[in-house]
């Protein structure tokens, strides 16, 4: 979401896709590799043909019109260290709850306080 004003920081959620090598892995070395690999230039390009943004923010990506508006947002972000954890990282329903609580907000179908409550349910749901 835009700040409120031109001088707010500017903030946007992950890149591509987060992974973690479990403690438990039987294959912790093939995993870093997997992991190694998704930091390169050769995936950057694989993981923005998929729609996503590339894990390694300074690879180069060829795109135009929108999509190249959006690379080009993305690297900003990235520059003003406005990337943020991905919202299911809180809970795994959370990103489904923000989308119709900003949808609510936008369509004032909705008040902030019932947009803050929504989130604080979700979040209890799963946290317990």
């Amino acid at each position: 979401m835009p700040g409120a004003t031109s001088s707010s920081p500017i903030v946007a959620s992950g890149a591509s896709v987060a992974y973690s090598i479990s403690s438990k892995s039987e294959h912790p070395n093939e995993a870093a590799a997997f992991l190694d690999y998704l930091a390169s230039a050769d995936a950057a390009t694989v993981q923005f043909d998929s729609g996503f943004m590339p894990v390694d923010t300074s690879a180069s990506v060829e795109a135009e019109g929108v999509r190249a508006d959006v690379a080009s947002g993305f690297g900003e972000v990235v520059s003003a260290d406005g990337i943020v954890p991905f919202p299911d990282f809180a809970a795994p329903a959370m990103i489904d709850t923000i989308i119709t609580g900003l949808q609510g907000l936008i369509s004032k179908k909705s008040t902030t306080d019932d947009f803050l409550a929504a989130m604080q349910q979700t979040w209890d749901e799963y946290h317990g």
